[in-house]
């Protein structure tokens, strides 16, 4: 079965209850990722992804390309100084720290 758009983008939520800063990026993040899983939402999500790059570099300090792969349960603690490469894949309940 299909996962709806919205249980995917929210699919962290509760992962990162008690991080505020966390579960904002997660949001961006995974709003970005559901552009790169099919056409329609890569051509309406466009303008998107260049909004996503400028927040979470400029004011999270983040590389995290929006087009990895990453399970559910992910969890951002600390959001500064965290570079993520191409091509990574992040399996399910993974914690990210700072300089990492």
């Amino acid at each position: 079965m299909k996962q709806s758009a919205v249980l995917f983008i929210f699919q962290d939520w509760k992962a990162n209850s008690k991080n505020p800063k966390g579960r904002i990026f997660v949001l961006l993040f995974r709003i970005a990722n559901l552009c790169s899983r099919s056409r329609v939402y890569f051509y309406l999500g466009v303008p998107y992804l260049f909004f996503y790059k400028a927040i979470v570099q400029t004011i999270f300090a983040l590389e995290v390309p929006w087009n990895i792969s990453a399970g559910r349960g992910l969890v951002i603690y600390h959001c500064v100084g965290l570079i993520i490469n191409k091509g990574v894949t992040i399996g399910s309940n993974c914690v990210l720290r700072h300089c990492t």
